[in-house]
């Protein structure tokens, strides 16, 4: 299935390597990992292994103490990231990375580091969409997730404030890649991006970014 050596990965954390659950869905958004699996123990536990892009090394481990803070303060709704052995969310696992050279020599070798994190799986459900949208009752189980949240986050002293998740920018980013990847897909989403860049934007600008 892959490159990579699972069974020394999961040793930082103590976890004996089963297998890999290919038949096993993540829900949510693969944009946020290089790569990520759902992976079974030999107790047959469950878990979600995630290789993250170095650049985001800084927000992912910060997002990780952020979550591991909110579940030491009862909140039991958040999933946490996993420390591995030395006490760490983020787990460095040096690459050696053949380079391929033109010369009859042995290829040279790269080295590169890889961070991995972990956490428990929990199955999720295939949402109905655009259906789930008009569900009165998601909107208020969000409010009441978002009130719980505020309540119980208003003790972290370590948040960057300038590290606001921005919609647009996400949106901007996401639609730069399909253009320039899948081109053909580009041109049947064109007026619904002119839509949000022209309608959608506009509001989104006024909106706050807490309460």
């Amino acid at each position: 299935m892959t490159k990579y050596n699972f069974p020394q990965i999961l040793k930082n954390w103590n976890i004996d390597f089963k297998k890999i659950r290919e038949d096993i869905k993540i829900c949510g958004s693969p944009e946020r990992a290089q790569f990520r699996t759902v992976i079974e123990d030999k107790n047959n536990n469950l878990y979600i292994l995630e290789k993250i892009y170095n650049d985001n090394f800084e927000r992912k481990k910060e997002i990780a103490k952020i979550l591991d803070f909110l579940k030491n303060n009862k909140f039991s709704q958040i999933n946490t990231y996993l420390k591995n052995i030395k006490g760490d969310f983020l787990t460095l696992i040096p690459e050696s990375i053949p380079i391929q050279s033109s010369c009859r020599r042995a290829p040279k070798i790269k080295h590169q580091d890889e961070y991995w994190q972990l956490q428990n799986f929990i199955k999720g459900k295939e949402l109905k969409r655009p259906e789930y949208v008009f569900d009165d009752w998601r909107g208020e189980e969000s409010a009441n997730f978002l009130i719980k949240l505020k309540e119980k986050s208003k003790d972290i002293s370590f948040l960057n404030s300038k590290n606001v998740f921005s919609l647009k920018n996400y949106i901007f980013k996401i639609e730069n890649g399909i253009k320039e990847k899948n081109p053909e897909i580009f041109l049947q989403i064109k007026e619904i991006i002119k839509y949000l860049e022209y309608s959608f934007f506009q509001i989104y600008e006024k909106l706050r970014e807490s309460f």
